[in-house]
C-alpha cells in the first residue's frame, strides 16, 4: 500500500508543476491537500504488458492513513482470493489458494510507510528537477472530475530508468484515479485505474482486523521494511553474501545502503551516485533463480550467463553468483557496466 502512497505523492507534486508556483509554495499545497484525507477505499485494476503477453489484477482496498491501517482484497488475477490486512501493528497475508496465513508484526518499521513521514520538500524539488509536465485536458473517471497530464523525464540521458507516464488526477483531492506507463517507443506497459473511489467516509477498526479461517495454516514470517544502514551492518543483517565491486567509473561514490526482508526473502540494495542524479544501483536478494529467456544480450559475468538490457535510458545485468541473485543498473557504458559486474567481491 505504500505505492499508493508514493504514487499520490507523486500526482500531487505533477499537478502543482504546471502551475507558477515556487517549491515552496508547492510543498505546502501539497502537505494541506495530503494531509486533509484521513482515509480512501475502491477497487484498483491493474493491466501490465509484457513482451506481448497481457496480465490483469483487481483488487478492492481501504486505506486509513493517519494510523496507517489496510486491507487489500484480490478479486481477479493470479492472487484472487488473497487478502491482506494490517491494523497498523500486525499484517495478516491470507493465500487462499494454500490456506495459509502468515502473521507478520509490522510494529518495528516506526511507521515507515507513513507518508506523514516523507521529507516532501525533498520529494517536490526533486520531482520538479527531473520531470516536464504537460496539462492535455481534463476527463471524467467513474463521477469524479480529474485532469490530465503527461509526464516526461526531462533529462533522459542522465537517468537509470525512466518511463513516460499519463495520469488522470482529481481535481479536488489531488490523487491519480488513472496512470497509463509508456516505454521508450512510446508503447503501453501498465496501466493503473482507481474505480469508486471515495474519500473520508470514516472507515471502522474492524475492517482492519482479520479473522483466520478455520482450518488455514498459520506462519510467522519476519518484515522489514526498506531501511538505510552502513554496509557493515547490511553485511550482518542479511543472511546471503553482499557482494560489492571493486572497480567503479570515475566520480562515483557510495550514496546508501537499504535492507529489505519478507518471510524468507531478503534484499538489500547498495548505490553509487555521481552528482546530483547520476547512479550506478546494485540489487542482491538470497532468492536465486536461472536467467529467463527473452528479447535480451546474453553475456558473461565470471564465466556465467548474465542478461544484458539497454532500455535506451540506462544498461542493466542480471545474473545469480554463490548463491545471490544480482542486478546491476547505470546509466554508464556497456563496457564500464561489464566491467563493474566482473570486480564484484
Amino acid at each position: 500500500m505504500r505505492t499508493l502512497s508514493i504514487i499520490a505523492l507523486l500526482s500531487i507534486v505533477l499537478l502543482a508543476g504546471c502551475v507558477d508556483m515556487s517549491a515552496e509554495q508547492i510543498a505546502e499545497e501539497m502537505q494541506k491537500k495530503y494531509e486533509s484525507i484521513k482515509d480512501f477505499r475502491g477497487t484498483i485494476v491493474t493491466t501490465v504488458t509484457i513482451e506481448g503477453r497481457t496480465e490483469s489484477a483487481e483488487a478492492n482496498f481501504m486505506y486509513r492513513m493517519q494510523d496507517n491501517k489496510l486491507r487489500q482484497e484480490f478479486t481477479k488475477g493470479e492472487s484472487s482470493g488473497s487478502i491482506m490486512v494490517s491494523n497498523g501493528t500486525v499484517m495478516w497475508l491470507y493465500n487462499s489458494t494454500a490456506n495459509e496465513v502468515a502473521v507478520m508484526d509490522v510494529s518495528r518499521n516506526d511507521n515507515t510507510n507513513n507518508p506523514s513521514q516523507s521529507d516532501y520538500g525533498k520529494l517536490v524539488r526533486d520531482m520538479l528537477k527531473r520531470n516536464d509536465i504537460r496539462m492535455s485536458g481534463s476527463e471524467k473517471i467513474g463521477n469524479r472530475d480529474t485532469f490530465i497530464l503527461e509526464i516526461e523525464p526531462r533529462n533522459i540521458t542522465n537517468m537509470t530508468i525512466a518511463f513516460k507516464q499519463k495520469l488522470w488526477v482529481d481535481k479536488e483531492m489531488w490523487m491519480p484515479l488513472r496512470i497509463e506507463t509508456y516505454d521508450k517507443d512510446g508503447k503501453l506497459m501498465m496501466t493503473m485505474e482507481y474505480r469508486n473511489v471515495e474519500f473520508n467516509t470514516g472507515i471502522p477498526d474492524s475492517e482492519f482486523e482479520f479473522k483466520i479461517p478455520e482450518g488455514a495454516r498459520v506462519v510467522t514470517r519476519e518484515m522489514i521494511l526498506p531501511k538505510e544502514m552502513t554496509l557493515d551492518e547490511a553485511r550482518k543483517s542479511v543472511n546471503f553474501t553482499v557482494i560489492v565491486p571493486e572497480y567503479l567509473p570515475e566520480g562515483y561514490l557510495l550514496d546508501k545502503t537499504t535492507v529489505f526482508k519478507f518471510g524468507e526473502t531478503q534484499s538489500l540494495s547498495i548505490s553509487y551516485k555521481k552528482g546530483d542524479e547520476m547512479t550506478i544501483s546494485i540489487f542482491e536478494t538470497n532468492q536465486s533463480k536461472t536467467v529467463p529467456k527473452g528479447k535480451f544480450e546474453t553475456v558473461k559475468i565470471k564465466g556465467i550467463e548474465a542478461r544484458y538490457i539497454d532500455t535506451g535510458y540506462g544498461r542493466s545485468l542480471s545474473w545469480a553468483w554463490k548463491g545471490t541473485d544480482i542486478s546491476i543498473h547505470g546509466d554508464i557504458s556497456r563496457e564500464e557496466l561489464i566491467e563493474v559486474a566482473e570486480s564484484v567481491r
